[in-house]
């Protein structure tokens, strides 16, 4: 599974006010792109934390609610004993109820189960970078984490229907893991690329800067890029050096 997966987000409009209008809507104070601008995550599902406090206040809070089944279902290690004996039970209540009542209006107990439910992938966007800007277009280059986010991507073209949007992502592994989405006859449409294919490649290339007529395929039908092999080359020769002085 990938560590990481690079995005591009491509942005065509009619004017410049248009452009610069929507780069502000979709941007927070530390990021070019916020997917709490798409679909904004809930205060109540933002506060929450994952772990074993969690685990415990929910339990805590239906084993008082008498919903033992659910807490069967949710929090099948939880133990009554062991959880008074580390934390506060206003304190369990608290969070249990908030932990509850977050499952009953979003399907999602904590932020961790909500993010991929809704936004795709674990955490937000980061790294993000924007690129080539004129009066009417841009494009977005940003890092998720595991996986490709084209159905948050979705939402963003029903959210906008004037702007024309082109969205490639790539896994970090060489040419695995592209999807492209594109506008087809007023459709946004995702394909998803066969892995270690050429159109695959090319796309692994644009997302992640990298030098097309670099790549090569071995004995074995796999992509290799000559630059990063000449780097550990050159790394191994400098240890080799060290070692000598």
């Amino acid at each position: 599974m990938a560590n990481q997966v690079q995005n591009v987000l491509y942005i065509k409009t009619q004017t410049n006010k248009e452009l610069k209008d929507f780069l502000t809507a979709i941007k927070s104070n530390k990021e070019v792109i916020d997917f709490n601008s798409i679909v904004p995550m809930p205060i109540s599902i933002k506060n929450t934390e994952e772990g074993s406090k969690s685990n415990n206040a929910l339990g805590y809070y239906l084993t008082l609610q008498n919903q033992l089944d659910k807490v069967k279902e949710f929090c099948p290690f939880f133990n009554m004993e062991q959880c008074l004996q580390q934390y506060n039970k206003d304190e369990l209540l608290q969070i249990g109820e908030t932990l509850y009542n977050n499952f009953c209006n979003y399907n999602a107990f904590t932020w961790y189960d909500w993010s991929p439910k809704n936004w795709g992938t674990k955490w937000n966007a980061y790294h993000t970078e924007l690129c080539e800007t004129t009066d009417t277009s841009a494009s977005i280059y940003f890092t998720t984490n595991y996986t490709s986010v084209e159905k948050l991507i979705s939402k963003l073209v029903e959210l906008y229907p004037n702007i024309e949007f082109t969205y490639k992502s790539a896994s970090d592994e060489i040419a695995c893991g592209c999807v492209l989405g594109e506008m087809i006859d007023d459709d946004f449409i995702i394909s998803y690329l066969t892995p270690q294919s050429n159109d695959a490649l090319e796309l692994y290339a644009e997302v992640w800067g990298l030098d097309n007529e670099l790549f090569y395929l071995d004995d074995n039908e796999e992509w290799h890029y000559s630059d990063w092999e000449e780097e550990e080359i050159d790394e191994d020769l400098d240890d080799e050096l060290e070692e000598i002085e």
